[in-house]
């Protein structure tokens, strides 16, 4: 079973274009790009969050407040509106 949020995460990738990340799944696959270096705590709680969003542990909106930090910090948007964080 595929695991979406309720509204996708939306990002700019230089060199690549528009991004829309669905759920948790995509996320992680996204982190490689957005995170080269995995040492930061924003990138832990997040691929732990979308790990266990994956394994329903906790719920996929945690996870992805956690996907919006990275994007963030990585300075690509979200293009999404503020107003569904």
């Amino acid at each position: 079973m595929t695991v979406s949020w309720s509204e996708p995460v939306e990002f700019v990738v230089p060199g690549s274009g528009d991004v829309k990340v669905r759920g948790p799944q995509d996320a992680l696959d996204y982190l490689v790009i957005l995170c080269p270096s995995d040492d930061g705590g924003a990138y832990h709680t997040c691929k732990t969050a979308c790990s266990e969003a994956i394994d329903v542990v906790v719920s996929t909106e945690t996870a992805r407040q956690a996907f919006v930090v990275i994007v963030r910090d990585a300075g690509m948007g979200p293009k999404t509106s503020p107003s569904s964080f």
